[in-house]
């Protein structure tokens, strides 16, 4: 019987377990003669073509990998797959369906996997296969004139491991996902993590094993898919010194690995491990959320604000390793004011990364349920996104989500951190003030451009706060080169050409080397400094910021 496992994600660059593992449990647990494969696709892909794709391998089972962010192609994909092959059976599986089986019932899917797949998916297989009916297969949910549904599949067994040939194969340089531990040791009111049983430790070997693989498989970044990976203190450095005793060498110098972690987990050991990393190797995701202690109580997070600062500033100040932070709007307390606060806080921090995100409220989730005291508008499609909530209105949601843009925009690309840090000097603005002074003043549409969108910034910026328009330019200039390889400078940006070629007829004496051949490099002058600069993009970029070495020549 031949069994097609499609995975649809949401770029190329990602490369999802889930379809992995099914193929690796059919492997290991069906007791018929089945083949199966993998066709994966993306959300941006026309969804005739992924359908072509499954529909010319002629199976008898298509699964879905089901998520927030692709169930709409899901759904599109499995129609024109099964008006080409009407008596094909197909399944649905993964957290977008197996909490709600009956919104997919018998409308899209013939049966609904929900939880855990890799047992329920082979079982599922070989009883179609031999023509057994599903009502003893743990986890399954499908419809014989009643929805038949299942509670969600939590084994306490370690899956098989993902990794066949085949995955290897479609790898391709794009970003590897490793998993070491299921279950997540936190109950958050917006997750689903909390609600997969137990925290369950795969073997050391094996994910050192599968990490070592990973890192040679071409890809440059390898990320952890474990909900906490610092749940068990102690394992948790002891992979952290396998990263520093295999860097560069059983591991290649330049693969990064990223890591999500809870900062009040941190302790000094932890700290000391860390600080032994490679520079640029690691990188962290620590999540926050708010630093409202009603909305903290509310999702069922720890309200001891302090060490989960104090441990995150211990972290960034260890300075070898990149530190990503999260903030959560939408939440239960959480109004404009409130959420105002969180973001200052939080980005005077100076995390390398802060992300703003948008509540979604899932199904199966704490916040899902109608039991839940705190109530939401929300969208009634995927990604069911908060519209309002009795603390926040959608114009203040509206108002955040132009600041989160602009947020992506100017720090967390790190295009034009120098040049923010520069409005917030001049005009004594805080930061979260500073953004929502922007998202009134400028005027770009979302996708334009990078000169546009820096043309844009510059007239905001001077009408905002600067009285020295020329040392507003020289720092977006300055930020400009060191963050984009091409180095281009937008004209309006630019000092008086006879400027720069003086500083070009004194680099060519002192610094020959920038005018070899292979040698790329931009040379400018900037006017409000008085003195030129140069950068060199044949040598790379810092590891931790991304940015190409500023080297400043005195007039």
């Amino acid at each position: 019987m031949n069994t097609v496992i499609c995975q649809i994600n949401s770029k190329y660059i990602h490369s999802s377990l889930a379809a992995w593992y099914i193929l690796a449990g059919i492997r290991e647990y069906c007791k018929s003669d089945i083949q199966a494969c993998v066709i994966e696709g993306t959300i941006n892909e026309k969804s005739t073509d992924i359908a072509t794709r499954i529909i010319d391998s002629r199976p008898d089972i298509v699964g879905f990998s089901c998520y927030i962010w692709n169930i709409r192609t899901v759904l599109e994909v499995s129609a024109l797959v099964r008006s080409a092959l009407p008596n094909i059976r197909i399944i649905f599986g993964g957290p977008e369906v197996s909490y709600s089986p009956e919104k997919y019932l018998p409308g899209h899917a013939d049966f609904i996997v929900c939880g855990e797949g890799e047992r329920p998916f082979a079982a599922l297989v070989d009883a179609i296969c031999l023509g057994e009916n599903a009502e003893c297969i743990p986890g399954v949910a499908y419809f014989d004139g009643d929805i038949r549904s299942s509670e969600p599949h939590t084994p306490t067994d370690i899956p098989p491991s993902p990794y066949v040939s085949e995955y290897f194969d479609s790898l391709g340089g794009r970003i590897a996902y490793l998993e070491t531990s299921r279950g997540c040791p936190f109950s958050c009111a917006f997750c689903l993590s909390g609600k997969c049983g137990t925290v369950r430790f795969f073997p050391e070997k094996r994910s050192f094993d599968e990490l070592l693989m990973l890192a040679n498989s071409g890809t440059s970044t390898i990320k952890l898919v474990d909900r906490t990976f610092n749940a068990d203190r102690a394992r948790a450095i002891r992979f952290f010194d396998f990263i520093s005793e295999n860097y560069g060498n059983a591991i290649p110098d330049g693969v990064r690995i990223h890591f999500e972690i809870s900062a009040v987990l941190l302790d000094d050991a932890t700290l000391e491990a860390i600080s032994r990393l490679p520079y640029g190797a690691v990188q962290f995701e620590v999540g926050i959320q708010s630093f409202n202690k009603q909305t903290l109580t509310a999702i069922g997070r720890s309200t001891d604000i302090e060490p989960t600062v104090n441990n995150t500033l211990r972290l960034l100040a260890l300075g070898n390793v990149h530190v990503h932070t999260d903030l959560i709007a939408g939440l239960p307390f959480e109004d404009y004011k409130s959420f105002r606060e969180s973001f200052n806080r939080a980005f005077d921090m100076r995390p390398h990364m802060l992300q703003l995100g948008f509540l979604k409220v899932l199904s199966g989730s704490p916040m899902g349920d109608d039991a839940y005291p705190y109530k939401c508008n929300f969208s009634p499609n995927a990604p069911y996104e908060v519209i309002s909530t009795e603390y926040i209105d959608r114009e203040e949601l509206d108002t955040l989500r132009r600041i989160e843009d602009l947020h992506e925009r100017i720090y967390n690309s790190g295009r034009f951190r120098r040049t923010f840090d520069y409005a917030l000097s001049q005009t004594g603005l805080s930061p979260f003030d500073l953004y929502e002074s922007l998202s009134h003043t400028m005027i770009y549409k979302p996708g334009c451009g990078l000169d546009r969108f820096t043309r844009e910034l510059a007239d905001a910026l001077e009408k905002l706060c600067v009285s020295n328009r020329r040392a507003l330019y020289d720092t977006i200039i300055i930020d400009r080169i060191t963050t984009n390889s091409e180095g281009r400078i937008p004209e309006f940006l630019k000092c008086e050409r006879s400027l720069t070629a003086l500083i070009k007829r004194r680099l060519e004496k002192e610094a020959p080397e920038l005018f070899s051949t292979g040698v790329k490099s931009v040379i400018t002058y900037l006017e409000s400094q008085k003195r030129g600069v140069y950068v060199r993009y044949d040598r790379p970029c810092d590891r931790i910021t991304n940015e190409y070495t500023a080297v400043y020549v005195e007039a």
